[in-house]
């Protein structure tokens, strides 16, 4: 069986998959981690009444002593952070950060088995190695900003780092990308770098992977995208003069305030997991039409349908990111929204789009929503009968209206961490992949955990930086 699970991640993403195995331990995925803190519901401008959550103590680690009975640390098999914006970077960034302060000795959150990962400076880097250092990026993003007039000369260090500056800054946009160059150096020291079995960036590049016994095949990010953001990249960083480069590089990283077209979100890492007869597709923030290009194209499925089993909508269900298209092409049983109405998502437009695709093709389907009570900035229509709703529970109540039959919505509840779908094993589904998957090498082994009231010593398995001292027979005293 798997289990899907969207946590109570605020206005972010952080996705757990349980995958049970023979022996009976789960083995889990960590995709994203949401945020470092923020209000309950709505973004930055929510009333300062609004309670303040921090994902990581308040809701990851809870959740994970629940459903697995035993104290941290956790073991995680797969980690995988989508791409650098802040709902999605920060929670893992800082439990990465305490696992690397700890080793060589284990973290006492989470220990990470395997870690997936696209900093921009490996991604600007390609095979060639590239021309600036990951610190040395971030600096430059910054100054470059403060030179086109974009951040004060004051508001450096804050992009650098300090407290979390608001989204859509340019002061976010540096500060963002600095996470970014945190968690690649954290990875290093915890041994976790490299995107094993990858050896560079993680791209769709056709080869489905067997792990803990799913198989995972990238949609994204698409390689030839990958090589074009590079390419420009590369341009503005060799402009013969500071001011020139600071204009081209400033201009780059500016396009991560329009969420569509960002370096981060079009260079999410997508996967489509399949796992005893399930599909799974997990989108970070892509470009809806992006995966479909990548299914067709780079996949050669052309128009060929993938019915998945779960759908995690892109970009918290932006309509910026989801088209018709995409919708037709990855048909699902439950589609799941991640947020918190933090600029407006889940948009009220892409819900009704899901409803009337599904409602097109006859089919039964499932709203997950991590958050209830969502209030929009602006009153929200329903293009079919043109009702409008304020709130998304009002609004979902105009849409039963519009749309009596075929979907039903599920809020996540408010005493509990996530939004839980268990898959139960479904035979005769075909595989997606044409050729057979390449097989990853397990992860080491989770440590054991000792019983109440016997002391063992550390175990290497929990320590995989330490080696093992050779045993040495004693020497017999002479005679």
């Amino acid at each position: 069986m798997v289990v899907f699970e969207a946590l109570n991640a605020l206005q972010g993403d952080c996705l757990l998959l349980r995958l049970g195995q023979r022996d009976g331990e789960d083995k889990i995925w960590m995709i994203d981690g949401g945020p470092g803190a923020g209000p309950a519901l709505g973004g930055d401008d929510a009333p300062k009444e609004v309670a303040r959550v921090t994902p990581i103590p308040d809701v990851v680690l809870p959740h994970l002593e629940a459903v697995r009975r035993v104290p941290p640390p956790h073991v995680i098999s797969l980690g995988v952070c989508t791409h650098i914006d802040d709902d999605h970077i920060e929670g893992m960034r800082r439990l990465v950060r305490r696992m690397a302060a700890l080793t060589p000795n284990p973290s006492d959150q989470i220990i990470f088995r395997r870690f997936w990962f696209n900093s921009l400076s490996a991604v600007l880097a390609g095979s060639d190695g590239g021309a600036l250092a990951p610190q040395s990026l971030g600096r430059t993003i910054a100054d470059a900003f403060r030179a086109t007039g974009r951040i004060a000369a004051g508001g450096v260090a804050q992009a650098i780092g300090g407290a979390p500056a608001p989204r859509g800054t340019p002061q976010a946009v540096a500060q963002s990308i600095n996470q970014g160059i945190d968690l690649e150096s954290d990875l290093r020291t915890a041994k976790l770098a490299g995107n094993l079995p990858f050896g560079g960036p993680v791209t769709a590049d056709g080869r489905p992977l067997r792990i803990d016994g799913a198989v995972v095949t990238l949609l994204g990010p698409r390689p030839e995208r990958l090589a074009r953001l590079r390419a420009e990249w590369q341009a503005a960083l060799e402009k013969p003069t500071a001011a020139s480069r600071d204009g081209a590089v400033g201009r780059l990283a500016a396009r991560v305030i329009r969420p569509d077209t960002s370096y981060p979100n079009l260079s999410s890492i997508v996967m489509l997991v399949e796992v005893d007869g399930r599909r799974l597709l997990l989108t970070g923030d892509a470009l809806g039409d992006d995966v479909v290009e990548a299914w067709r194209d780079d996949l050669g499925k052309g128009a060929a349908v993938c019915p998945v089993d779960v759908l995690k909508l892109p970009h918290h269900g932006s309509i910026r990111n989801v088209s018709k298209a995409f919708l037709a092409t990855f048909p699902a049983d439950h589609y799941v929204f991640s947020g918190n109405g933090a600029h407006d998502n889940p948009d009220a437009a892409t819900i009704e789009m899901v409803v009337e695709s599904a409602q097109g093709a006859g089919r039964e389907i499932t709203l997950h929503f991590t958050n209830a009570g969502i209030v929009w900035k602006a009153p929200q229509t329903v293009k079919k009968t043109g009702a409008t709703a304020e709130s998304l529970d009002a609004y979902l109540a105009a849409l039963k209206t519009a749309y009596p039959t075929g979907w039903a919505e599920k809020f996540r509840d408010e005493n509990a961490c996530a939004v839980s779908i268990p898959l139960p094993p479904k035979a005769g589904t075909p595989a997606v992949a044409d050729i057979a998957p390449v097989a990853v090498p397990p992860a080491e082994a989770e440590p054991k955990k000792p019983r109440p009231g016997k002391k063992t010593a550390p175990s290497d398995a929990a320590n995989p930086a330490t080696p093992k001292k050779p045993r040495t027979r004693k020497k017999a005293p002479p005679a």
